[in-house]
């Protein structure tokens, strides 16, 4: 979760909150440090998938912090199938978590 630059919290949740009030115009979100939750979402109508552990940028990868971005080839088999409009998404346990709100949030 983001923070106030000039309120309470970490370094690392208010270095996000600064990047994530220049994105969606609040600090105090959830996010994965790079995008904030709110604007990683199409909105109503789309379906949300957000993947525990996953970064919206390939540097993750290269951090012992973060992890693996939505790009990499082992990610991708996770999402991709949402893509295809002409068959529902598969709804398993996997598929039922990595999808949940909750599982998701970092700082």
């Amino acid at each position: 979760r983001g923070a106030d630059l000039s309120g309470e919290g970490e370094l690392l949740a208010k270095i996000a909150g600064i990047g994530y009030q220049q994105v969606c115009g609040q600090a105090d979100v959830f996010g994965d440090v790079i995008v904030p939750e709110p604007s990683a979402h199409l909105g109503e109508g789309a379906e949300s998938v957000n993947l525990e552990g996953v970064f919206h940028s390939p540097i993750g990868e290269k951090l012992p912090f973060f992890g693996p971005w939505y790009g990499s080839a082992s990610v991708v088999p996770r999402w991709v199938h949402y893509l295809d409009s002409s068959e529902p998404a598969p709804l398993n346990e996997s598929s039922a978590e990595d999808s949940s709100l909750a599982g998701s949030r970092k700082q």
